[in-house]
């Protein structure tokens, strides 16, 4: 190719180093743009990996729980030691504990002694429970033990399952009324809290009164 001056040759020579610098910055972006897709391929793939990983060996917090029942209680600390070990191999991430009924009478030449609920023997069992359950990162819940409430027409309102009734009242609100008392239930406390009947805040409630006049039923 012929150059006539060395006007032409300045910008014939522009015009290919423009060419050349968009050849490199667009074969940069398109590079930049594959990198980017292989990573977010990549990354995806180490994310399936991680949740199949997560469900193959999830952490204690989210592993289930099973209910744990100590018949008598007839226990011993090495027992409990091997089904909590046994457990926990199985991927178990805590217990329920309660005590049930005896499955059979003391038999010392078996070593089945049943101990005395709440007794100091008792507690030791479930301290010791508690402690080797808390080394393998294990949770442990204790309920009173199996009594469902029971009833019948045998059974006096004194002696029958309660549950304690909470009653939220809007402090001077027109037509709001005193909690009514039902057969069986007695006054334990008042309160006054920030917020409505119908969300309050716990955290600022205060303690009023002690015998407040209740509607009877």
């Amino acid at each position: 190719m012929r150059i006539g001056s060395r006007k032409d040759w300045r910008l014939l020579l522009l015009r290919n180093l423009l060419r050349l610098w968009g050849s490199v910055v667009c074969g940069a972006l398109a590079g930049s743009a594959a990198a980017q897709t292989g990573g977010a391929r990549s990354n995806a793939a180490l994310s399936m990996e991680q949740l199949r990983a997560a469900f193959a060996s999830p952490p204690a917090d989210a592993r289930p729980m099973v209910r744990w029942w100590w018949f008598g209680p007839a226990v011993v600390k090495p027992e409990i030691a091997r089904e909590l070990d046994r457990m926990h191999e199985a991927g178990i991430g805590g217990v329920e504990l309660a005590a049930e009924y005896p499955l059979a009478l003391d038999d010392p030449a078996k070593g089945i002694v049943n101990l005395r609920y709440g007794s100091p023997e008792y507690v030791d069992m479930l301290r010791f429970a508690n402690q080797h359950a808390t080394e393998l990162g294990m949770r442990v819940d204790l309920t009173l033990g199996s009594g469902w409430p029971f009833g019948g027409p045998n059974i006096p309102i004194d002696l029958a399952a309660g549950r304690l009734r909470v009653v939220s009242v809007a402090v001077g609100a027109a037509g709001a009324e005193l909690p009514k008392l039902a057969e069986g239930e007695s006054f334990i406390a008042a309160f006054v809290a920030k917020g409505t009947a119908e969300h309050f805040d716990a955290a600022t409630a205060r303690r009023i009164a002690t015998s407040p006049r209740v509607s009877p039923n």
